[in-house]
């Protein structure tokens, strides 16, 4: 089917990675989350494939990304059915799966083609390594956190050159609203290392956090 989507360049540096990891740091509303959900709405439609999205615990899902999920599963009008006990979606022929990595059947289940890692600074160095290890293609984004942090330690060792790094804000997302511009520019003067993480999209030291 031909979908009318809007995209963000959050949603270009997904497809075009070519490598086994794409690594989207960003700041506050800079559309990273939206641009992944889309491009697996993209992929589930035309490949048959077994897509899980994790979060470090299950039931944080239900505050925004199932409902941004469910959103753009309306907007876009995709066919789909769904097994709510298990947080599923058959989308074509691929099936979409909410999991917490607090769940250690899921954490250590069977293989996937695509990983999405939902605020993945959340969680741990041992839920990458098991996830890893059974995914063919992950995706992860994070609100940027202390420069200390095995995220960062990934881009400095083997996996490095296999993975796509890039970092976006507030102002590679097109549809905001101008109130939410506003209330993250006061951050400047308000609150200026808060700024630098959620208005400038960079990872701070300890001490400006």
């Amino acid at each position: 089917m031909t979908l009318n989507i809007q995209t963000t360049v959050n949603y270009q540096y997904i497809d075009e990675t070519t490598g086994k990891y794409t690594m989207l740091q960003g700041g506050s509303s800079s559309g990273k989350t939206f641009a992944t959900l889309q491009w697996i709405i993209v992929q589930a439609l035309t490949s048959e494939l077994v897509i899980d999205i994790f979060r470090k615990h299950a039931a944080s899902h239900n505050k925004s990304l199932l409902r941004d999920w469910e959103r753009l599963l309306t907007e876009l009008n995709v066919p789909h059915t769904v097994n709510k006990s298990e947080r599923s979606y058959k989308i074509g022929r691929s099936v979409v799966t909410f999991c917490g990595a607090d769940d250690p059947q899921k954490l250590r289940g069977p293989r996937r083609d695509i990983a999405y890692l939902n605020e993945a600074n959340e969680l741990t160095v041992e839920d990458f390594m098991q996830i890893d290890i059974r995914s063919k293609r992950i995706v992860m984004d994070f609100n940027p956190s202390m420069m200390r942090h095995w995220l960062y330690e990934l881009l400095k060792g083997p996996k490095a050159d296999i993975i796509s790094f890039h970092r976006s804000t507030y102002r590679d997302n097109p549809f905001l609203s101008k109130d939410i511009i506003r209330t993250i520019e006061d951050l400047r003067i308000d609150k200026p290392a808060k700024w630098k993480v959620y208005g400038e999209g960079e990872a701070a030291t300890a001490e400006e956090i």
